[in-house]
């Protein structure tokens, strides 16, 4: 972000702190974002949202659930450990091989 910006995405449309109903100053990014990643293949109903997830996953699986959770700058790891982020690393160390019998 240059020096300066008050927002990360520029929008024409002016922001409106304190409005009661639902307003978006970047709906139309979000939109063409949405529709982009319905054409990668996420088709949920909140697609930004699981490309939220997947991302977490990934920083999830390489540096653990703490690096996780302040990526995704959530409050408390809890909150990070509901979400069903998706682990893929190994549970097993390998030692199953010690375990083979003899007979």
């Amino acid at each position: 972000m240059e020096p300066g910006m008050e927002f990360v995405i520029n929008s024409a449309r002016e922001s409106r702190p304190g409005v009661t109903y639902n307003y978006y100053r970047c709906e139309a990014v979000f939109n063409r974002l949405s529709q982009w990643l319905r054409t990668q293949g996420i088709n949920s109903a909140k697609p930004i949202h699981e490309m939220r997830k997947a991302f977490g996953s990934v920083i999830c699986e390489k540096a653990g659930i703490h690096q996780a959770s302040r990526s995704l700058r959530h409050s408390d790891i809890r909150v990070t450990s509901s979400i069903n982020i998706d682990s893929r690393s190994r549970v097993s160390i390998g030692l199953g091989h010690l375990l083979k019998s003899e007979l």
